[in-house]
């Protein structure tokens, strides 16, 4: 059985807990900020899904005293690479909450290959948590290739340029999964505002056929949030029920899915236990990625 930690369990941390739990893994610690904090969480755990974990406050106390595989990373974005890395020096493999880095200077890429680098030496997997392409399979021949034009509309909970940081490594996954090791050119931000972010882009495949990517981040403080993906003109919504069971309606048919971040999460125990499965995002898709947000926000940052 997998023996997890996660660092940072107060927001999204402890949907990672309870999705690693119900998945079979062993969720045995969790870091918080503070002494205080760490042992709340805990207590939250306990009380709402009867996970039961030791709490810490430092990082190097919890890897040397518990015995980790794993560690699910859901800090702040700015924090990330400093716990992967870490983890991977203890050789611990590691799930990072979107986005994998948030560097300075547009070195995204940069810092993101060195961890990989590491990751392999270490002999340990290094993935993201994108979990939306898992539903591409969902839609099978529905999607019909070549990608020529992508839309993507999606609803963050986060404001004005954050919206980039929480949303861009979402939307980048479904289209670099479908398109590998692509070339970025000509990238447009045609909206800028508290509301909104509207940006559009040609992404060129090593064939050189071009797809014109076109993203559209819309700030809702509201949950369920909007999701839609549109391929060549063909459009996905997505629909949330009340038990937050979730579907796709497409061209009037409805389109069963599992929970996107389990299947995520499913797909990195899987890694960890069996080195002939693999993570949803590759490294190559991570890497790809990367370029993609450096070049907008460094365009962004022009507007």
């Amino acid at each position: 059985m997998l023996n997890l930690a996660v660092i940072g369990a107060r927001g999204i941390g402890k949907y990672h807990i309870r999705e690693f739990f119900t998945k079979g893994a062993n969720v045995i610690s969790i870091l918080g900020r503070t002494k205080e904090s760490s042992e709340l969480t805990a207590k939250m755990l306990r009380k709402n899904f009867g996970i039961n974990v030791k709490p810490y406050h430092n990082l190097e106390e919890m890897l040397q005293k518990e015995k980790i595989d794993a560690a699910s990373i859901c800090t702040n974005p700015e924090t990330h690479g400093y716990f992967i890395k870490k983890c991977l020096e203890k050789r611990v493999h590691v799930l990072c909450e979107k986005p994998l880095v948030a560097e300075q200077n547009y070195r995204n890429y940069l810092k993101s290959m060195a961890l990989l680098n590491l990751a392999k030496k270490k002999g340990k997997i290094l993935t993201v948590n994108t979990q939306w392409p898992s539903v591409l399979e969902n839609f099978g021949n529905r999607i019909k290739l070549p990608l020529e034009r992508l839309d993507i509309y999606m609803e963050s909970g986060s404001y004005g340029g954050e919206m980039l940081l929480d949303h861009m490594p979402h939307a980048n996954s479904i289209l670099t999964k479908i398109i590998r090791n692509g070339i970025l050119k000509h990238p447009i931000i045609s909206e800028r505002d508290g509301e909104g972010i509207y940006l559009s882009f040609d992404y060129i495949s090593k064939g050189g056929k071009s797809c014109k990517a076109r993203y559209n981040f819309r700030y809702n403080p509201e949950r369920p949030r909007g999701v839609e993906f549109v391929f060549n003109g063909n459009k996905f919504v997505r629909k949330v029920n009340e038990n937050y069971q979730q579907s796709f309606i497409n061209k009037n048919e409805e389109i069963p899915i599992p929970d996107p971040l389990g299947e995520s999460i499913y797909r990195f125990i899987e890694s960890v236990e069996n080195k002939k499965k693999s993570p949803l995002i590759s490294e190559e898709e991570i890497l790809d990625s990367a370029k993609i947000t450096d070049a907008i926000l460094q365009r962004y940052d022009k507007v």
